[in-house]
């Protein structure tokens, strides 16, 4: 099922499978315009109670996705509300391997390399001349610092947004 959004671009609701680690999209270098209304997916895989300010509580609206870098550089990414009203959250998080998704919840989940959790909507993500690395609740910096990486190293991205019924975002990965 799809609707329309802006002028002749169609946003795709996802399967709720890709609400979860296991089900993350694939990303080569932008993907998008998505929508996942469906809350945690299958598997409430982040709920945490105030042990770390740059992870979010608990999913509301999350979409998974997973990138394999094809060059070492500076990970840059854009998250793009199709409302611009609407804010999201984000997490990422470095694969140390195959196994990254079965461990997700006991290992991994209160440890991005990169988050941004701010209270500021439209666009958010990672770029080069941002200044921290993981931006708290309540913070008004849409953007946290860019990542280096490797050829061959994988993310993982988690979006989520605590708006009820979204209108849907884009996901744009590059490599700077």
């Amino acid at each position: 099922m799809c609707v329309l959004a802006q002028e002749s671009e169609k946003v795709f609701h996802i399967q709720k499978r890709s609400c979860d680690c296991r089900g993350a999209l694939p990303v080569s270098d932008k993907i998008g315009p998505l929508v996942a209304n469906y809350g945690f997916g299958f598997s409430l895989e982040i709920l945490q109670k105030d042990e770390t300010p740059y992870v979010i509580d608990h999913e509301t609206n999350t979409v998974w996705y997973k990138y394999r870098s094809k060059k070492s550089g500076s990970l840059v990414l854009d998250i793009i509300p199709i409302n611009p009203s609407e804010d999201f959250n984000f997490m990422l998080y470095i694969s140390p391997g195959p196994w990254f998704c079965e461990n997700f919840k006991d290992e991994y989940s209160l440890y991005p390399a990169r988050s941004n959790l701010s209270a500021t909507s439209g666009n958010t993500g990672l770029n080069t001349s941002a200044t921290e690395e993981v931006v708290s609740y309540n913070q008004a910096t849409p953007y946290s610092m860019a990542l280096p990486i490797n050829a061959g190293d994988e993310v993982y991205l988690v979006v989520d947004t605590e708006t009820k019924i979204s209108a849907g975002h884009k996901v744009e990965f590059r490599v700077e």
